[in-house]
Parts: structure tokens; C-alpha cells; sequence
């Protein structure tokens, strides 16, 4: 991958430094996509992140109390007394993972535009590695026509904007999540991400063409959700 498409891809490094997603919301986002996207992959992270979290809760309970009972003198070294303490003890940790993921399903509303602005992060990255894939099949088939350099370019200016519209919503959606009285900084993001998408607009009116005019349009698209997401804060 060229230096510049490189730096235009939004690592999940970065992600996480715009939005700082909290465990919370990070299985609450785990939750939503497996239920509303129904992909297999979605499921998978959810099943994996559903049996992680059953494992921590049952790590900290059972022997925690356990050792309590036996220091306490209150667990027999019986077998059938054992048993029923043990399967009460299992029983209170699946209450607790029902309640966890009962509050989990109640965090969805407000983390539905986090959701819908990560999925637009990745088709951001898609249109990268298209480009990437463009930048292969012309070294192969030789020097680029300098028509296909302008159209590269044009498209990767409408990119870098893109990136800087993906950066300040994700921004925006971090400053509603955890400081919803911030009503200024919130705002003033907004009118950023505004005047970049006035920009764009600029750039659309005089689009490549070929396969970079694709490129270009979803990067458009992109730019279009976001912006309706950032109305919605």
C-alpha cells in the first residue's frame, strides 16, 4: 500500500482514541450488530464476547464464595451437601449475566449512532483498499495515464476530507455519549464537519470518471450518512 493511502486509513487504534468506547459500549455494540445485522461474523464476536463474559462472572463469584463458605466452617466436605451450594452459586452467576445483558439491550438506543458511524468507518477503509487494488492492476499494466493520476488525486483529496468528517463525527457522538451537556464543542464540530461537506460539494460537481468516479461517489455516500447521523446528536 502507497504512504498515502496508508495514512488516509482509519486504524482501530484511531477509532478508539475519537470515540473511547467503554466496555459498555463495546459489548452493547456486540449485542446490536449480532441483532440487527444478523451476519455470521457479528454473531461470531457475540457468541465470543456472550461466553467471555460468563466466564469472568463465573470466575469471580464461584470461588470468591466458595472460599468464604469453606473459611466460614458453613461447607461440608460431603458430596450431596456440597452439590446444591454449588449449583445456587452457578444459578446466581447466570442471574447476574441475564441482568448484565438485559441492561445491555437497554444501552442499544443510545448507542445505535456509534454503531451506524463505525459501519461507515469501514466502508471508508473498503474505498481504500479499492484504491489499493486500482494502484495494483495500473502497476502492472504500466505507467498511469495522467488522466488516471488527476482522477487519483481528486479522489484522494475527497478522501482526506471524508477522514476528517469520519474523525470530528465520531468526535461529535463521544462528546453526546459522555458529556451531553457539552452542547457547544458539540456544535462547533457540527459546523466543521459542515464546511467540509460544503467543500465536497465542490469536488462533486467536476467527478472523475471510470472507475475512480465510483470511488468517488461512495465516498459522497459516506459523507451523506454521516452527515444525517450528526444531525440526528
Amino acid at each position: 500500500m502507497r504512504s498515502d493511502l496508508r495514512t488516509l486509513k482509519i486504524t482501530p487504534d484511531e477509532v478508539d482514541d475519537y470515540a473511547e468506547l467503554t466496555v459498555v459500549d463495546q459489548s452493547t455494540i456486540a449485542l446490536y450488530r449480532a441483532i440487527a445485522f444478523k451476519k455470521l461474523h457479528h454473531v461470531g464476536t457475540f457468541l465470543l464476547v456472550q461466553l467471555f463474559t460468563l466466564g469472568i462472572i463465573i470466575i469471580f463469584v464461584v470461588p470468591p464464595v466458595l472460599i468464604s463458605l469453606r473459611k466460614s466452617s458453613n461447607l461440608s466436605n460431603e458430596t450431596s451437601a456440597v452439590l446444591p451450594i454449588v449449583l445456587s452459586i452457578f444459578a446466581f452467576s447466570l442471574l447476574i449475566f441475564v441482568g448484565w445483558n438485559a441492561y445491555l439491550l437497554s444501552q442499544i438506543r443510545r448507542i445505535k449512532p456509534t454503531v451506524k458511524l463505525l459501519r461507515e468507518v469501514e466502508r471508508f477503509n473498503q474505498v481504500i483498499q479499492s484504491i489499493e487494488l486500482l494502484d495494483r492492476l495500473e502497476s502492472v499494466q504500466g505507467e498511469g495515464r495522467s488522466s488516471e493520476l488527476e482522477n487519483r488525486q481528486q479522489v484522494l483529496q475527497v478522501l482526506q476530507l471524508t477522514r476528517d468528517n469520519l474523525a470530528n463525527a465520531l468526535r461529535a457522538d463521544k462528546i453526546w455519549r459522555l458529556h451531553k451537556n457539552v452542547v457547544e464543542q458539540r456544535y462547533t464540530i457540527i459546523n466543521d464537519f459542515e464546511e467540509n461537506l460544503a467543500e465536497l460539494m465542490v469536488f462533486n460537481g467536476d467527478a472523475p470518471v471510470g472507475e475512480y468516479r465510483h470511488l468517488l461517489n461512495d465516498a459522497m455516500q459516506i459523507n451523506l450518512s454521516v452527515h444525517q447521523e450528526m444531525r440526528k446528536l
